[in-house]
């Protein structure tokens, strides 16, 4: 959850309050999560689409009983 009202506040009152994330003496801020989350994001969207990319379409044989099939 973003915090957008206790963006103006210091790293210990936003720790004093619960909205940090201490990982081994790193702090992890709420706009930092949001950091993260959109980075993994934008890696699983490269990826997915390199993957798309590189799927060959031609190589799928569908004939139009397989489409009655699919769509009824």
């Amino acid at each position: 959850m973003i915090v957008l009202e206790k963006t103006h506040l210091s790293t210990i009152e936003l720790a004093n309050e619960g909205l940090v994330i201490d990982v081994n003496g790193f702090i992890v801020t709420p706009f930092m999560s949001f950091v993260i989350i959109v980075g993994i994001g934008l890696i699983f969207l490269l990826l997915s689409t390199n993957s798309f990319i590189k799927t060959d379409f031609s190589k799928i044989n569908r004939s139009s009983s397989d489409a009655s099939d699919l769509w009824g």
